[in-house]
């Protein structure tokens, strides 16, 4: 760390970043989404949901392209494994996941990937809102809208990737 504020400009004009950032630290780069503020935004030609790529040493910005049509989507929690794919969900796409090649940068969304929410009212946001990267940094531990600490291992497949671990009691802005 430099301990120097660095300024990447504005990321999408017109669009709010009101989400959390993936950081590849192999790839000095950052992933960001941003959305659109408005619906008249997101029905626009080529509006909605989009992914960018940040170069951290350059500041050379990637549009990564449209996620979907959504309005104030977002993203609170990413995971970069150490091949630096990124692992994120988006409020609006429940149970969906997506990857983003580490290499290619090309977008991959897995439909009902993410185990289904509970069945309480408190537990109906199927997305990623909390997660950390543990041992070696292949896997993650993560909060979902729902009660339960799982660990995600994208090594596996998809159908088998998460575990639940324990019961952590109601989580997300319902319990604020």
């Amino acid at each position: 760390a430099t301990g120097k504020t660095r300024d990447f400009g504005v990321v999408h004009p017109g669009y709010t970043i009101y989400s959390g950032i993936g950081i590849d630290r192999g790839r000095n780069r950052i992933l960001a989404v941003t959305e659109p503020i408005s619906q008249e935004q997101a029905d626009a030609t080529n509006g909605g949901t989009r992914l960018h790529a940040i170069d951290i040493a350059s500041g050379a910005n990637q549009d990564l392209g449209i996620l979907n049509k959504a309005v104030h989507d977002s993203s609170p929690s990413f995971f970069v494994d150490p091949k630096g794919d990124c692992w994120f969900s988006l409020r609006s796409e429940t149970g969906a996941l997506f990857r983003v090649d580490g290499k290619t940068l090309k977008i991959d969304r897995y439909a009902d990937a993410l185990p289904k929410a509970g069945d309480n009212l408190w537990e109906d946001s199927n997305a990623m809102i909390w997660s950390r990267p543990i041992g070696d940094g292949s896997r993650c531990v993560l909060v979902k809208g729902d009660r339960w600490l799982w660990q995600f291992d994208p090594s596996r497949p998809m159908a088998e990737a998460f575990t639940r671990l324990a019961e952590i009691g109601p989580a997300g802005l319902g319990t604020a």
